[in-house]
């Protein structure tokens, strides 16, 4: 399809646009909109279409001007809002990020952004407004797993074990397969114990097939291993983990945190760079590289690294500043 079909509804371009950017067809799904834009000049819904696009690509001024034009002529259009939100959260600004959401809830109660504003005030530790608003609205879909996930999270984390434990334990009955939820129900449930104690259930645990399949199972294990400072058997659990599931860059990451424990700089920095190259948007990661560098004050490494994942994300704008400000610092 081309923006110029004749009588080409925008549900039909929102359409081609999503079959893009699942096959993750950024550019083309951005001109395809450009061209779309021109015959639907002013389509607010294909502005934020667009906005989308930048906000993804990290071309964030421009993601923002066209959330604002938007907002400006329509205060109450939610997905403006919701993408003003986005927005804000990769700057950071997570505080005015809420505030978004939560005029979008108050405009369309929906459970989508119930459960983005819940999880966005569980990373603000605003558990109870978080619990308050996931609760309501689970009331009208009480089998929402967005939801329950969220209210499970937030409930731990306020410290409300047996109620969190009830939560996790009716998600695994309406998703059997949730082997996340699994992990995070026997996590809790070993919480506060001693952990030679904990990781000895969880040894038992391993023992049975089916949980052994588990991949976050055995990362889990891997914690708890990590712990207590055995790091040579937290690295072997956490490869079990990554046996069973080898996108599994969390338990990679841990990997390499094992070895910079150990003092094995030179391999944790391989492994961390290996996980920035594949997720250079994970503050995470990003973090436990560059405390890397800190030791080993190799900056001209880290700017080799930051071409590779730019080479291989190359519609990542962020990463071209984070180039800039390395650069910079090495010629300052």
């Amino acid at each position: 399809m081309t923006a110029n079909t004749p009588f080409a509804s925008v549900r039909n371009i929102l359409d081609e646009v999503s079959r893009l950017k699942k096959g993750r067809q950024f550019l083309e799904a951005e001109k395809f909109l450009k061209e779309s834009l021109e015959k639907h000049q002013g389509n607010s819904t294909l502005q934020v279409s667009l906005g989308e696009i930048f906000q993804h690509q990290g071309r964030l001024s421009e993601a923002t001007t066209l959330a604002s034009e938007v907002l400006e002529k329509n205060p109450e259009n939610t997905r403006a809002m919701v993408l003003a939100a986005d927005i804000l959260l990769k700057q950071k600004r997570t505080e005015k990020a809420c505030d978004y959401l939560e005029k979008a809830y108050r405009k369309e109660k929906s459970s989508y952004l119930a459960s983005r504003l819940g999880g966005l005030l569980i990373k603000e530790k605003r558990y109870e407004e978080a619990i308050s608003i996931l609760t309501s609205q689970l009331e009208k879909d009480p089998e929402n797993l967005h939801l329950l996930r969220n209210l499970a999270q937030a409930l731990k984390r306020e410290g409300q074990k047996e109620r969190s434990l009830e939560i996790f334990e009716k998600i695994m009955k309406l998703d059997p397969e949730d082997k996340f939820i699994y992990r995070e129900y026997i996590g809790l449930r070993v919480k506060g114990k001693p952990v030679a104690s904990a990781i000895a259930e969880v040894e038992r645990l391993l023992m049975v097939p089916s949980a052994a399949r588990n991949s976050y199972l055995h990362s889990l294990h891997g914690d708890l291993l990590k712990k207590d400072k055995q790091y040579e058997e937290a690295i072997k659990a956490y490869e079990k983990s990554r046996k069973l599931e080898v996108r599994d860059l969390y338990s990679l990451r841990q990997i390499g945190y094992c070895y910079k424990e150990m003092g094995h700089l030179a391999r944790a920095l391989q492994i961390f760079s290996e996980c920035f190259i594949q997720k250079p948007d994970d503050f995470h990661i990003r973090r436990s590289m560059e405390s890397v560098f800190k030791k080993t004050g190799d900056w001209h490494e880290y700017i080799t690294i930051l071409e590779q994942a730019i080479e291989k994300h190359p519609q990542d704008y962020s990463l071209k500043t984070i180039l800039r400000q390395v650069t910079r610092r090495l010629e300052s």
